[in-house]
């Protein structure tokens, strides 16, 4: 990827971030968000602490997920890197714009155990891969069970409503086709030929280390935990009655969303717009609260997990500005 296409998908994730915190913000008042804000760290810091301590849980079973997936070519990965190398990876995933951050995993892996940063891209390839039908599977969960509060129009509910039958009937048969999928049925699909042949040898190389259904419960623990975050937040702001476990999944998916186009540093805008508009989805309609809600999980889950990649750039010892070198030394002789 050369510079100019750099720059121009910086331009474009920063102006889509300055539209999407425009909107967020364009119904907020400052001072009642301040009062919310402020009283959620003051009176609900249980909860606040609940969802910080249900993250770390969270990241360090994604750590043994990925110790699993390199451990299928080298068995001397341990724990303790494959814990290092994702806090750190995860931070500037999270704090550099247009996902640069996602080469710093292997660079990291590379660094500590010498493993070629091609494996190091291929797990992570095969993560994101993982997590892409994970989060197929949650949207169909949230479509299906999910208390959608947008309309009051009784003919737009029943259409909700045959789209959520249609969502539940499906969900048993995107699970079973997973577990029968074969390479050999690949020539029959019209569309996204390449992406499942991917697929399947992903998984089909898990399956043979004998570690496919361990990596599977560890992705439907940990997707399964980060829905429990948002119900913990909802608390601690006051919309639990809105805001359950199906519903924190909807709110994740529509992150997840947000998230994947181009961005600006720390996703910040994207990341509140997509939450602000899944918490109107279902029900909030307090635009102060919806945005205190979304502003505080957002940045309170990036503070912890950035001291978490503090604590191993510190004890590791781990130049910071090394990583950064390596990054875009390794961008540029990636570039055509």
């Amino acid at each position: 990827m050369n510079k100019t296409s750099n720059y121009l998908q910086l331009l474009v994730g920063i102006s889509i971030a300055v539209v999407a915190m425009y909107f967020a913000l364009r119904e907020v008042e400052f001072e009642r968000f301040l009062h919310l804000v402020t009283q959620a760290f003051s009176k609900s810091w249980a909860w606040l602490l609940a969802t910080g301590a249900l993250f770390l849980i969270q990241q360090y079973i994604r750590a043994y997920r990925q110790m699993l997936l390199l451990r299928s070519r080298f068995p001397q990965h341990d724990y303790r890197t494959s814990l290092s190398s994702l806090c750190i990876g995860f931070f500037f995933i999270n704090t550099l714009p247009i996902r640069m951050g996602e080469v710093v995993r292997p660079i990291q892996l590379q660094a500590q155990e010498n493993i070629p940063l091609s494996n190091g891209f291929a797990m992570v390839f095969t993560e994101r891969i993982i997590d892409l039908v994970a989060a197929l599977v949650m949207f169909l969960i949230v479509i299906g069970y999910a208390d959608f509060q947008i309309t009051d129009d009784p003919t737009t509910m029943t259409v909700i409503k045959h789209g959520q039958n249609l969502a539940i009937f499906g969900l048993p048969i995107l699970l079973f086709l997973l577990l029968i999928f074969d390479k050999k049925y690949i020539k029959w699909v019209p569309v996204g030929k390449s992406f499942l042949i991917q697929f399947t040898e992903a998984i089909e190389a898990q399956r043979k280390q004998g570690r496919l259904l361990t990596i599977s419960l560890l992705t439907v623990v940990t997707w399964g935990l980060t829905g429990f975050m948002y119900v913990t937040a909802a608390h601690a702001f006051g919309v639990q009655d809105q805001i359950g476990y199906v519903e924190g999944i909807g709110v994740l998916a529509f992150t997840m969303i947000g998230m994947a186009a181009p961005n600006a540093p720390g996703f910040a805008g994207v990341y509140e717009a997509s939450f602000m508009a899944a918490l109107a989805l279902f029900g909030c309609t307090d635009e102060n609260v919806n945005f205190a809600m979304a502003f505080t999980f957002h940045w309170w889950i990036y503070l912890i997990q950035s001291a978490t990649a503090f604590y191993f750039l510190k004890v590791d010892q781990i130049n910071i500005s090394k990583i950064w070198n390596d990054l875009v030394q390794t961008r540029s002789n990636s570039s055509p």
